[in-house]
């Protein structure tokens, strides 16, 4: 009778235990997060849509791959630049319900910049190039970090379709996606000289005007932050594309707000005798 007592209590502890270690997988939240940012997703984003099967980019564009650590707030960065204990992978047509298999060499072809900005601390930010091969694929990315005790890892959450540029509009989206990446990786001379190769090319995107402008103001470059200004607000009649409205329509014979259009025009003056001032000083 007591050997049975003591079957039956193993049993009940030990479905105590299995019980606990469900509701502890269940309730689990990885300190790890990745996520990609574009200059904007291509075409119909919108995931309320009830057949939105996941964002899409189009090949040839640049975006950043964000990983942000709730548990390395100080990470070190190896002799190339790149963070200690992390391994990234990506992996093409990943299905949830089975084991992640990356696709060799993806991401090593994906990697476009070197430098990786800190802007605070537990934020890696590093800068992809979408390759033309992967078109009709679904794109995922993994990343494991290493604690010294355990591996974390953590997949992006929906995988993303890679789309083929079909259109002016994609390809300036391109041009836009590497300014945006430029920009924000703080290459910002780079991002000015794309600015300038979309002008002499004829193509027009909001998003790509106002990094290029913004990039200039880092700069202090106040000819090109005119001239991407105006690009700015005669073919879209905004003077921002940041948050408001970041994918304004083009619209360069659209009628235009009086009170935006009146303080488009003092940014302007401004600007020029900010440049008047300057080649003065410069001639001097």
């Amino acid at each position: 009778m007591r050997l049975l007592q003591q079957i039956l209590l193993c049993i009940f502890v030990c479905s105590a235990c299995i019980c606990n270690a469900r509701e502890s997988i269940r309730n689990y939240k990885s300190p790890l997060s990745v996520i990609v940012i574009p200059i904007s997703w291509s075409r119909d984003y919108d995931p309320e849509r009830d057949n939105f099967a996941g964002p899409e980019l189009t090949a040839g564009s640049y975006a950043l791959l964000i990983i942000h650590n709730k548990k390395d707030f100080l990470y070190e960065v190896s002799e190339y630049g790149w963070p200690v204990s992390y391994t990234i992978e990506a992996g093409l047509d990943f299905s949830y319900d089975e084991e992640f298999i990356p696709s060799k060499g993806l991401f090593q072809r994906m990697y476009f910049k070197g430098e990786i900005t800190n802007r605070n601390r537990s934020h890696l930010q590093i800068a992809i190039r979408i390759p033309e091969d992967i078109i009709g694929h679904s794109l995922s990315f993994k990343v494991v970090y290493d604690t010294g005790d355990t591996l974390i890892s953590q997949t992006t959450i929906s995988p993303i379709h890679i789309i083929e540029a079909s259109s002016k509009e994609d390809q300036a989206q391109i041009f836009s996606s590497l300014i945006y990446v430029l920009f924000e990786t703080e290459d910002y001379e780079g991002a000015i000289e794309i600015g300038d190769l979309m002008i002499n090319t004829d193509y027009t995107f909001a998003r790509g005007w106002y990094f290029a402008h913004e990039a200039a103001m880092r700069m202090g470059r106040y000819d090109k932050m005119i001239l991407f200004l105006e690009k700015l607000w005669n073919d879209y009649g905004v003077i921002s594309a940041n948050s408001v409205d970041p994918n304004p329509e083009y619209n360069p014979q659209g009628k235009r707000d009086p009170k935006m259009e009146a303080v488009f025009k003092e940014q302007i003056t401004n600007l020029k005798k900010a440049l008047s001032d300057q080649q003065s000083d410069t001639t001097k």
